[in-house]
């Protein structure tokens, strides 16, 4: 069978009870509640920022692609916009409960832009995914600034999330 990924375009996540009023679904895009607009001129730098964060979770199915030996690696396509992206995958030990971060995506690691792109994170540094004896998540942030009472204007958008295996 040709090599299969999990994927979930970004609009088809569980938002956080706290964020429901933060962010938007667009088709296959979920961002942060604003506006596509850039400024010319920013407000005036004596107003105060304020920080909005919104987090999306997306469970983690078992496809063939994944049950391989291999890193596992987050793809995505995305825009950071005025913003920053974060995804990390999340590893649940069954028995124990206990959560692991594995991988993460930062959009900080790559160069921001007005327009989508699609970025990698570097693999896991070891192991393998095990369904068996584990459970998994993403967990995706959407972050902005914006001064008090004016909406986020060029918000954080994500389209589409992939893991996939770098096979050593």
């Amino acid at each position: 069978m040709a090599n299969q990924w999990w994927s979930s375009a970004g609009s088809a996540g569980a938002v956080d009870v706290a964020d429901i009023g933060k962010v938007v679904f667009a088709q296959s895009v979920v961002q942060i509640h604003g506006f596509d607009v850039i400024l010319q001129a920013e407000p005036a730098a004596a107003l105060p920022l304020t920080q909005t964060n919104a987090v999306i979770r997306y469970g983690l199915a078992p496809v063939e692609g994944l049950l391989g030996e291999g890193l596992p690696f987050l793809q995505l396509r995305y825009r950071s916009g005025r913003g920053r992206v974060v995804a990390v995958l999340v590893e649940v030990d069954i028995p124990t409960g206990a959560e692991k971060p594995w991988v993460r995506f930062d959009s900080q690691d790559f160069p921001g832009g007005i327009t989508f792109q699609v970025q990698r994170s570097q693999p896991a540094p070891s192991g393998s995914v095990d369904f068996e004896n584990h459970a998994y998540y993403i967990e995706l942030t959407l972050s902005a600034t914006a001064h008090p009472g004016v909406p986020v204007l060029f918000p954080p958008k994500v389209s589409v999330i992939q893991v996939q295996l770098q096979l050593e």
